[in-house]
């Protein structure tokens, strides 16, 4: 600092260079500079000033600059500040004037963004300080192209309103980021009073109120209502959300809020007597574009009747909550339930599940209750006992299963909770696909141009994925004592066992293994017995157990085993011959029962068909002949090789009506040619006739029955 005098008047020149300056324990910055002159120190003062800081935390928030002006009278200067930072930015600028015991600020501009939402002055406005009091005439801020106004006087006695026009609620999410919120927001509030006693009311309302999840899940969205009344202490409020044909929802509630002794903000006393009643339906139906992603549906009403007493620090709950014709589905395991019926009751500080069944395809039940105590300090224990009976609990296309259970989930709803119980499997069966599913490429899709308000919600929901709203140890047994088939490809195999299932709900880790009981598998036109095997669970939570079998049979003075291995989904086969034989000759010995330098040009083609087969690279049925099958449009063709005189031939035909096949065969030689006619007169009686091209005729009748 310095002192100078210049034509009779004093100046005062100030510097100021800082690092790493706090002040209290709110306001940081790593650099610091400022200067001021003042002239006519002792007269008619006049100030210039401008200060910087550099990386500067306020409260927590971080600005990379801020720049500060000032310059006039002392009793009347120019004001301006500037800021910039990853989420705040903007300018401000105004005059700040002294008269008497009264400092008023007038905001001549005020512009800015905050976390991308921009807001900006409407008119200009003045704010008075004095001793005891504050006045506001009027301040009103444009925001994302809605409307704040605030207007009024604060101290001993207050009257102050703020009016709310179309204001994006997204604007209002911006103080939360990881709530974002969509909608239109209109209302209007006003308090008044002395500091002691004041009150007021209010009423706004939320049009087409989107939020989180719910909007990229394409959740209907509802209209929201609030209106309220505060007056001697106590707050009457009414909260209403409603959606065409999905939801109708009511909140009352009569609160304690008053002014405690010192206290700046009015707050909820502990001890004070409250009184709230909640009301209406909500469709589940409605979250079913959010369950969409894990394969879930749901369908039924739920209907809320509760009521809340007590105090505000041992508040007393009663009513019910009831959900009817309720139904889930899911799309992964095939798990159906129908009818679903519950009901929840509330006695004061407890939450009993008194009613829950369903049932499941094929006549199978489910029953449950259970509670919830609401106690914080305990974190809510919850308790619920559910039994499944003859219940269908998979059913897709690579497995089903039917089961009976007595499960436990207990614990502290706010901390882990554990699920136990024993699960008996009264049947199941594990299938083979016919046809091995081809490779799908992975594409990656950019997309560009998105909605700044959208990209920022997407971006803060990256870095994890959302964690599950309850976690759950798991400590379950499986016992398969009944049949467990694996059936597909010519595979019926019957096994039992048991299993266990650890780890947690988010990752269930299954173990044990199914020993074989009995087994068989066609390959080629030949039955084979399996002599050993089994499916291990190697504590995946994928249901893609490893299969282990061996299945033999005699072909002349071979013998021959099939080992079958791999996963459930891509099985596969090992052939293997005593004496040994390559791969090639041990097909044709099970399909023709002879060696490859053998076979006819007709086989030659079915051997590799049936080794396509095999792979599962052609299906169960397809390959070349099943292709020119398909393209005729015929129902029946065959190659038949045949032996001796007969020769070759190729069969087809088609049904011309139902029980009636009229078909064609023809052999090597031009007279081989025959047309068949057969006609199903009963499922066990059928008259065969063919004429061939020699003029020769046949007629009989065939009768069958199956024991």
């Amino acid at each position: 600092a310095a002192l100078s005098v210049s034509e009779g008047r004093q100046r005062m020149q100030a510097t100021l260079e800082m690092a790493g300056a706090a002040f209290g324990d709110e306001i940081a910055a790593a650099t610091v500079s400022a200067d001021l002159t003042i002239d006519d120190l002792l007269g008619d003062a006049r100030l210039e000033g401008r200060a910087a800081a550099g990386d500067v935390k306020v409260s927590g928030a971080e600005l990379e600059r801020v720049d500060a002006q000032l310059g006039g009278r002392a009793d009347a200067l120019a004001l301006s500040l500037a800021v910039a930072g990853t989420e705040l930015s903007g300018e401000v600028s105004g005059t700040w004037a002294v008269a008497g015991d009264r400092r008023r600020l007038d905001l001549n501009s005020l512009a800015g963004e905050f976390r991308g939402g921009s807001f900006v002055l409407a008119r200009p406005a003045s704010i008075s300080v004095g001793s005891d009091s504050v006045s506001v005439d009027p301040v009103e801020i444009s925001v994302g192209g809605g409307r704040v106004s605030v207007v009024g006087a604060f101290g001993e006695t207050t009257e102050a309103s703020l009016e709310v026009t179309d204001l994006p609620m997204v604007m209002i999410s911006l103080l939360a980021p990881g709530h974002p919120m969509v909608g239109r927001l209109n209302g209007a509030a006003e308090v008044s009073g002395t500091a002691s006693r004041l009150g007021g009311s209010f009423q706004f309302r939320v049009s087409e109120l989107r939020f989180g999840m719910a909007e990229d899940a394409g959740i209907p969205p509802p209209d929201v209502t609030a209106t309220g009344r505060w007056s001697e202490g106590r707050l009457v409020l009414q909260v209403a959300a409603d959606m065409p044909d999905g939801l109708d929802i009511r909140l009352d509630a009569d609160l304690p809020l008053a002014f405690s002794p010192g206290a700046s903000v009015p707050v909820f006393g502990p001890r004070s007597t409250l009184a709230a009643s909640a009301t209406g339906s909500v469709d589940v139906a409605l979250l079913d574009d959010l369950l969409a992603a894990a394969g879930n549906r749901v369908e039924g009403r739920l209907t809320l009747d509760l009521r809340v007493s007590g105090t505000v620090g041992e508040p007393i709950i009663a009513g019910t909550v009831v959900l009817s014709d309720g139904r889930y589905e899911n799309a992964f395991y095939g798990s159906r339930l129908a009818g679903i019926s519950a009901k929840v009751e509330a006695s004061e500080t407890l939450l009993r599940l008194t009613e829950l069944s369903a049932t499941t395809p094929a006549g199978g039940t489910l029953q449950g209750s259970g509670s919830l105590a609401l106690s914080p300090n305990e974190g809510f224990p919850l308790t619920v006992d559910v039994s499944l009976r003859n219940g269908e609990v998979v059913d897709t296309a690579l497995a089903s299963a039917t089961a009976d259970a007595d499960l436990r989930l207990e614990g502290a709803l706010i901390d882990t909770l554990l699920l136990s119980g024993e699960v008996s499997i009264l049947g199941a069966e594990l299938r083979i696909p016919d046809r091995l599913p081809s490779s799908v490429a992975e594409l990656t899709v950019e997309e560009r141009n998105l909605p700044p308000e959208i990209a920022a919600r997407r971006a803060a929901r990256e870095p994890s994925q959302p964690a599950a709203a309850v976690d759950a140890t798991l400590d379950l047994v499986a016992s398969a004592s009944r049949s467990v088939f694996i059936r597909g490809r010519g595979m019926d195999v019957e096994l039992n066992g048991d299993l266990t299932i650890k780890g947690s709900a988010a990752a269930p880790e299954i173990g044990g293994s199914l020993g074989l009981q009995r087994g068989t598998f066609d390959l080629l036109g030949r039955r084979l017995t399996f002599r050993r095997g089994g499916v291990g669970f190697d504590g995946s939570s994928k249901l893609d157990p490893e299969i282990d079998l061996l299945a033999t049979v005699d072909v002349d003075e071979y013998a021959i085993e099939v080992d079958v291995g791999g996963r459930v989904s891509d099985p596969t086969l090992t052939l293997t011959s005593v004496p040994e034989l390559p791969d090639e000759e041990i097909v044709s010995l099970l399909l023709f029962g002879k060696d490859v330098g053998s076979l006819s040009a007709f086989e030659a083609l079915s051997l590799a068909e049936s080794a396509g087969q095999l792979s599962g690279a052609m299906g169960g049925s397809s390959g070349l002949i099943g292709g020119v099958r398909d393209t005729t449009g015929l129902d029946r063709l065959a190659v038949e090789t045949g032996d001796g005189e007969g020769g070759a031939s190729v069969t087809g035909g088609r049904y011309a009506a139902e029980g009636v096949y009229v078909g064609v065969e023809q052999g090597l030689d031009e007279q081989s040619s025959r047309v068949n006619v057969e006609v199903e007169l009963t499922p066990n009686v059928t008259v065969e006739s063919d004429v061939g091209a020699d003029a020769q005729g046949r007629i009989g009748v065939r009768v069958e029955w199956d024991y």
